[in-house]
């Protein structure tokens, strides 16, 4: 399964620009991607199954 199939089955909206990939389900909780390998979280709460996503997004931007 791909990060954006995970984010979308959990109810986030999947947004990809050439610069950065928005993952959001309103707006204080977010998720964004950049391109300097940094991960802004706009609601401090994450569950596992979020973290799997978040895990998969960066394995397939190379991250890790």
């Amino acid at each position: 399964m791909t990060a954006k199939e995970m984010f979308e089955e959990l109810g986030y909206a999947y947004f990809k620009s050439n610069n950065m990939i928005l993952c959001e389900i309103s707006e204080i909780n977010y998720l964004i991607f950049s391109p300097n390998k940094e991960i802004t979280v706009g609601d401090y709460v994450i569950d596992v199954a979020t973290l799997k996503a978040i895990n998969q997004q960066c394995r397939e931007l190379g991250w890790i």
